[in-house]
């Protein structure tokens, strides 16, 4: 069964236990040899060696570990490499670059360690293979558009340190079945779910604040809602053409009229 988890192992401890074996107090070490090797394949580095600049789109290879010590994948690092199935990131990686990752249409699965503090817009969007993403208590917030159009994508492991997920961050995930938002999260935004159509069960944490405009527009499979309490805003047009009953209305009855 289709479903987004929560993913809950201590996340405070975790992060900080993962942080700490990482770096060490210091930038992790480099795996020169590696790095030198793929560069040699065609594979582009910054030159201190701590950003992967482009992967080699070309090769005839199914699986990539990124070198350990890489702290940045790069904008548009490893975009359009259909070839891949599989990428394993280091745990030194810090940032996952804009659209770092767009258009890998036949990578399945991908996590993301708990090094990384920022996921950025469009990272994984359009990658219509993608099934199982594990995100490990780290990051805060899931980018603009970071899984956009990931048609395919069923299963989403989120940590309890998510607070925000932006604006089409899941938009168009047709695949989506069971969604449980993770205990942490306030703000849900702009479209963040919009055209999920096979979402048929939502769960919403109460710490959650904000719904945005068109948040979870077109899932038609929603039948039933509960809205917390401590919701004090949803935008216009959240759950249109969403054949769904709200629960916990008498808290704040006016904010489910469009």
């Amino acid at each position: 069964m289709s479903a987004i988890r929560i993913f809950r192992v201590m996340a405070w401890f975790a992060c900080c236990c993962a942080v700490l074996s990482a770096f060490g107090g210091t930038d992790p070490v480099l795996d020169e040899k590696r790095i030198e090797s793929d560069e040699k394949w065609g594979i582009k580095f910054s030159p201190d060696k701590r950003t992967l600049v482009r992967y080699k789109t070309g090769l005839r290879v199914r699986k990539y570990a990124i070198p350990d010590g890489v702290l940045i994948i790069g904008k548009s690092a490893l975009r359009g490499s259909s070839n891949l199935t599989e990428v394993t990131i280091p745990s030194s990686v810090t940032v996952i670059g804009e659209e770092a990752f767009k258009g890998c249409t036949n990578l399945t699965k991908i996590t993301i360690p708990a090094s990384v503090t920022e996921i950025g817009k469009g990272a994984f969007a359009d990658c219509k293979n993608l099934r199982s993403v594990t995100i490990r208590p780290g990051p805060t917030a899931i980018g603009e558009k970071a899984f956009g159009d990931c048609r395919n994508l069923t299963e989403v492991l989120l940590p309890d340190t998510i607070t925000t997920i932006g604006k089409s961050a899941f938009a168009d995930c047709r695949g989506l079945g069971v969604l449980v938002i993770p205990s942490g999260v306030t703000e849900i935004g702009e479209k963040a779910f919009y055209g999920c159509r096979g979402m048929r069960s939502l769960t919403l944490p109460n710490t959650l604040t904000t719904i945005g405009v068109e948040a979870f527009k077109g899932c038609e499979g929603l039948r039933e809602v509960a809205i917390p309490k401590s919701v004090t805003a949803i935008g216009k047009g959240a759950f249109r053409n969403c054949p769904c009953e709200f629960k916990v209305m008498e808290a704040h009855p006016d904010l489910y009229r469009e």
